[in-house]
């Protein structure tokens, strides 16, 4: 489902208020919203979440935006091979997320986001598991897509 960059907005401000304009940076105008099917599909595909964890070289932050350039490369690809129908050639709406609290626990973190059909998803990039985002158990300061 082909969604604006301002409906996007508009439900990141729903689950987090205090974000402010400058704290959202979108870089397309338009985004698919994914199944949840086909996200956990790309995880599972993407090999991520094999790197090795180097602490202030290659770490959360690192993996984030590996797993943002994987999705973006895949889905780039499909369209150059015309897997998916030209109607549907904009990005997914995935993106990295940096934060101090994720699933109830208090922490500097980054991870990754994917508005999909089913809801606002948060993804730990090191281990491909996601849940719905929750303003209550995650509070994400920045987010870039």
């Amino acid at each position: 489902m082909k969604v604006s960059s301002i409906y996007l907005y508009r439900e990141f401000k729903k689950l987090w208020p205090d974000l402010r304009w400058y704290d959202i940076r979108l870089a397309d105008e338009n985004y698919w919203l994914p199944k949840q099917k086909d996200l956990e599909k790309a995880l599972a595909e993407s090999k991520v979440d094999r790197m090795k964890f180097i602490n202030s070289i290659n770490d959360c932050d690192d993996f984030a935006l590996q797993l943002h350039a994987d999705i973006k490369r895949v889905r780039s690809f499909m369209a150059e091979c015309q897997q998916i129908p030209q109607e549907e050639w904009v990005s997914w709406a995935f993106g990295e997320v940096f934060g101090d609290k994720f699933r109830g626990m208090s922490m500097r973190h980054a991870a990754n986001i994917c508005a999909a059909q089913e809801g606002m998803f948060l993804i730990e990039p090191r281990e491909d598991r996601i849940w719905l985002a929750n303003s209550n158990n995650d509070n994400i300061y920045f987010i870039k897509m």
